[in-house]
């Protein structure tokens, strides 16, 4: 369902927008680890770079905490403890031997508040709808022969709830690299092509075909493996490539095509 937060209100000691995007920062770092961890170095890294963006982030290389901005370096144990204490962060076991550095994790409260839109709420049907559009444009990318498909698609939040509206059309995507496309990525031995250029141009590429520009669809709240965590439950909509619901819309959907910066964009990954 999601968070409902005052947008005038201090979130552990930063406004709202703020807020948001460090824990959007730290989840991004936090990623590259299969336990979804964060040491202390890579919680005072993001501080700088989101609370004090207009400050010189570091001193000498930067390798090392004590290169890093100082002013994050001040604020990071109190902010830390705000932000365990009003339940977005948790403290974890090192998930490595002999680690020097606490390490943490973002909580399910703290991935709710990442993914919390800064925009007026949406009539469920005007919701649907414009579900209705992303699993058309699912449909059309899967067609392109891309280097990777959009293998599944999961629903959650209040869209799979009766409520009359929604701050957001949360969806969990899982990709997988198309082995017969000419850009095909199996030649480098990878094959997860989220794990692998998650972040890079070729990921931007397929959730900015996916999205068109819809500031609702949310794609990045949670990754296939964190299925588990999502409260409320949720429902698969794709499978295997194939789209397996039918939103409820009562106007028609306006009907996609792909245009000229949908083929300029789909010419470079295709």
């Amino acid at each position: 369902m999601g968070l409902l937060i005052d947008p005038t209100s201090k979130v552990f000691g930063l406004d709202l927008k703020t807020a948001r995007k460090l824990v959007i920062r730290l989840r991004k770092h936090a990623s590259i680890y299969n336990s979804d961890a964060l040491h202390y170095y890579t919680f005072v890294r993001p501080i700088g770079e989101i609370v004090f963006p207009k400050e010189k982030q570091r001193v000498g290389s930067g390798y090392s905490l004590s290169e890093l901005n100082p002013n994050a370096i001040a604020v990071a144990p109190g902010l830390l403890q705000s932000m365990i204490d009003e339940g977005y962060l948790t403290t974890i076991e090192s998930p490595f031997p002999h680690s020097d550095y606490p390490w943490y994790q973002v909580t399910t409260k703290g991935a709710e508040l990442s993914r919390h839109k800064l925009i007026k709420r949406l009539a469920r049907a005007k919701a649907e709808k414009k579900l209705k559009e992303f699993l058309d444009r699912v449909d059309l990318w899967n067609a392109s022969e891309p280097y990777a498909w959009v293998q599944n698609v999961w629903l959650y939040g209040s869209l799979i709830t009766s409520a009359p509206d929604v701050g957001d059309i949360d969806l969990v995507c899982e990709y997988k690299t198309n082995p017969v496309s000419p850009d095909a990525m199996t030649d480098t031995g990878y094959y997860d092509f989220e794990e692998v250029v998650g972040g890079s141009k070729e990921h931007d590429i397929v959730k900015k075909f996916l999205r068109k520009g819809c500031p609702y669809l949310s794609l990045d709240g949670f990754k296939p493996r964190h299925l588990p965590l999502i409260q409320g439950g949720y429902i698969q909509i794709v499978k295997e490539r194939q789209v397996v619901y039918q939103p409820n819309v009562v106007t028609p959907a306006t009907s996609v095509s792909l245009d000229k910066r949908d083929k300029a964009a789909m010419g470079q990954a295709v």
